[in-house]
């Protein structure tokens, strides 16, 4: 049996199939407009106690200017976790700015006088990347970025982390609880719950903090554990990488 010949034609493309093609066409044939790359340094800023001052280096490692917003945030957690509200505390200076393709904008910060607490304060900042004037003429999709960093004022006396973990059975869910009664965040990564009876199960990724006066509270799967049992939680130091490890007995 033969198979009929063909008419060099196809059957016309489903409305939505073209419409797609036409799409990914439009972006393939769009202009380019260079690009922009915004950096931030460093990751983390400490603040000292006396000055309580620190600045963040903002650059452009693009071919194209680019204008970016720095946001100060007081940040604090409830035990559901990270709770970010805008900062009356801490100054930035500028908080709009314009960098040249290679440039870097110094962005200084300074936190108001403490009312009182011997506990280190936390802050988050947030940058982003600003839309260009006349977006509308880039014929090009882009993304433009953001970076979240924290910062610390150290406590007048220093201090450390002081953590303590919790752990209660809640139905087929194991409740843990990190609080932190220390003078200082904790800060770990690569949490797992350790059981004789249960192996190991993962808690937390990373990095976490727990800031000082804070909890968080995490869950995971409660087969194989009973009341009474004691479990360990592991992790790792989230600055020198070391060991951590907490013993605790399951709560009814």
């Amino acid at each position: 049996m033969r198979a009929a010949p063909s008419t060099g034609r196809h059957p016309p493309a489903p409305p939505a199939a073209l419409a797609l093609a036409l799409a990914v066409l439009a972006l393939v044939m769009a202009p380019a407009a260079g690009a922009a790359s915004l950096e931030t340094a460093p990751t983390t800023i400490e603040l000292a106690p006396g000055s309580r001052a620190g600045v963040l280096y903002v650059s452009n490692r693009g071919d194209r200017p680019l204008a970016f917003q720095v946001e100060a945030f007081d940040w604090s957690q409830d035990g559901g976790g990270d709770r970010l509200t805008p900062s009356i505390s801490l100054e930035v200076s500028p908080p709009i700015a314009e960098l040249a393709p290679g440039g870097t904008q110094i962005v200084r910060l300074r936190a108001s006088p403490r009312a009182g607490g011997a506990s280190e304060r936390a802050y988050r900042l947030v940058v982003s990347e600003l839309p260009p004037p006349g977006g509308g003429q880039e014929q090009q999709v882009r993304v433009l970025l953001q970076f979240n960093m924290p910062v610390f004022e150290r406590a007048p006396s220093g201090g450390r982390a002081a953590l303590a973990w919790d752990a209660v059975l809640n139905g087929d869910r194991l409740v843990l609880t990190a609080t932190n009664s220390g003078a200082r965040r904790s800060k770990f990564t690569d949490a797992q719950l350790v059981a004789a009876a249960a192996g190991r199960r993962a808690v937390a990724g990373g990095p976490v903090y727990v800031l000082a006066g804070a909890s968080r509270v995490w869950t995971a799967p409660a087969a194989g554990l009973k009341p009474g049992d004691s479990v360990a939680i592991e992790s790792r130091d989230g600055d020198s990488g070391k060991l951590i490890a907490a013993s605790v007995v399951i709560r009814p």
